[in-house]
């Protein structure tokens, strides 16, 4: 029964890893992009002009998002909001 446990945490911090991995935030010197790919096959595509930016936020939560530098980034762009996750 461990083993089974185990091999499902393992499938899903995988599966977690990927999605992760496959995620693309990039600035362009005109834009922003936010492309979030799902490991089977679904993407969304946010871009914006950097000159509709209203604000940028970051929270870095908890001891290890302090100490490793990391956190979420939150672009408002009208009434859209670009959320960057585990950034450094």
């Amino acid at each position: 029964m461990a083993v089974f446990l185990g091999l499902i945490l393992f499938l899903w911090l995988l599966y977690d890893y990927v999605d992760w991995h496959n995620d693309i935030y990039q600035v362009t010197p005109d834009q922003i992009l936010d492309i979030e790919r799902k490991p089977f096959g679904t993407e969304d595509k946010k871009a914006a002009p950097l000159e509709n930016i209203l604000s940028i936020e970051y929270e870095r939560i908890g001891f290890l998002g302090l100490l490793f530098n990391f956190g979420t980034v939150l672009i408002k762009v009208g009434t859209t909001t670009f959320t960057f996750d585990h950034v450094f």
